[in-house]
């Protein structure tokens, strides 16, 4: 738990596409114009990436903006309240972690807890040896704190397991949570079965290595992280759309990212 909470998800750096491409025309509804999308394809299918005016990026894919965090989250799954952090990409494997061993372990206090009330009925407490009731087993002392853990557990182990039944079946489509109420909502409005998953690796054998065993990648925000060299280029789109809003002005020469001469 305290790995999850306390682990960068995957927050993407802020500015990175601060100038990008508009369409050349307004609305037709009056409404404000929004930057244009652009399309990545993976595998055989292609997926839309929107640009967050918050962060001013285009969100990688699978990426979505948290609004209690307040960040774009790399692999965004959800925001846990109980961890009281983002759970993405690089924090996802602990959360599944968590409740698979938070179910673990209130399946093993449940089973020990029946088990010591059990024999206290067969071999008594001190001072009434022998077979005693099972009131009088958790009435006594020895049995209070059995009976009050099988209570509690028997109580929260509902809620974990259901939300562990729920990720599992995740993990096996290889979907996130916010993903799927995406389709879910996909099947409210439009009739038929969702658009297939570009991500799924075909099996749920690969679905479950690709989730669980993947590099978690370096954290922006760590900064005893191994130092890396950004080398993208500038994105082309910003100055095609700078040069469709307007005709008077002449594009800035490209440098070369060689030596500095423009092309």
């Amino acid at each position: 738990m305290l790995k999850t909470a306390f682990t960068d998800p995957g927050i993407l750096p802020r500015n990175l596409d601060p100038d990008p491409p508009y369409p050349s025309t307004s609305p037709s509804d009056g409404g404000v114009r929004a930057p244009m999308p652009r399309d990545l394809k993976v595998r055989a299918d292609i997926v839309r990436i929107k640009y967050c005016p918050t962060c001013k990026i285009y969100r990688p894919p699978r990426s979505s903006h948290c609004k209690m965090c307040d960040n774009c989250v790399d692999g965004c799954d959800h925001h846990c309240q109980w961890v009281n952090n983002c759970i993405g990409r690089r924090n996802y494997t602990t959360f599944f972690v968590l409740l698979l061993t938070a179910t673990l372990t209130l399946f093993l206090v449940i089973a020990t807890s029946v088990a010591h009330l059990y024999f206290l009925t067969k071999r008594g407490i001190p001072g009434t040896p022998g077979p005693i009731s099972f009131k009088q087993a958790i009435a006594s002392t020895l049995g209070a704190g059995s009976a009050a853990v099988f209570c509690l557990s028997a109580v929260v182990i509902w809620p974990v397991a259901a939300l562990l039944s729920y990720h599992i079946r995740l993990l096996l489509l290889n979907i996130s949570t916010i993903e799927q109420i995406r389709n879910q909502a996909h099947k409210t409005l439009v009739p038929g079965p969702a658009p297939p998953n570009p991500f799924s690796h075909g099996s749920w054998r690969r679905n479950i290595l690709a989730v669980l065993c993947r590099p978690p990648g370096y954290s922006w925000l760590d900064p005893s992280a191994i130092a890396t060299e950004d080398r993208r280029e500038i994105n082309p789109g910003s100055f095609l759309g700078l040069a469709t809003s307007t005709n008077s002005h002449q594009l800035p020469p490209l440098l070369d990212p060689g030596n500095g001469v423009p092309e």
